[in-house]
């Protein structure tokens, strides 16, 4: 059954398309004892947004950073979720250590976070962090 508000966006995205770009993909992809198991990680967005999307055939775009991730889509770095009734697309991007350190836990953890929680003096700015971002 879906909610008021998955009701009134499918009115109204008749004709368009949802897309949701995030750091957190709402499936990750990992291998245990040599097997690929596709988890829904815990948080808010994820829980927030997954039926969303799942009720109006988006596409959620995120960093895939399941060591099993890159082995489950396809040439374009797609996948439908969620896995038991797929309805939507996971589009994944693909990112280096370096980048995950400049962009998440330095320009979005030690200057936005800050920034966006009015904690302002423990933003930092960093240009390097900045321009991986």
């Amino acid at each position: 059954m879906l909610t008021l508000l998955e009701k009134s966006l499918k009115e109204k995205l008749v004709g368009y398309r949802l897309v949701v770009a995030s750091n957190r993909e709402p499936y990750i992809h990992r291998k245990v004892r040599g097997v690929i198991r596709c988890d829904r990680p815990a948080g808010g967005v994820t829980a927030a947004l997954d039926p969303l999307l799942q009720s109006v055939n988006g596409v959620w775009v995120a960093w895939g950073s399941g060591d099993a991730d890159q082995q489950v889509v396809d040439q374009q770095d797609r996948l439908r979720v969620p896995p038991d009734h797929p309805c939507y697309t996971l589009r994944r991007i693909w990112l280096t250590p370096e980048e995950v350190e400049q962009y998440y836990s330095g320009y979005s953890n030690r200057f936005l976070w800050p920034l966006c929680h009015m904690t302002l003096d423990r933003a930092v700015f960093r240009q390097r962090d900045w321009e991986a971002y």
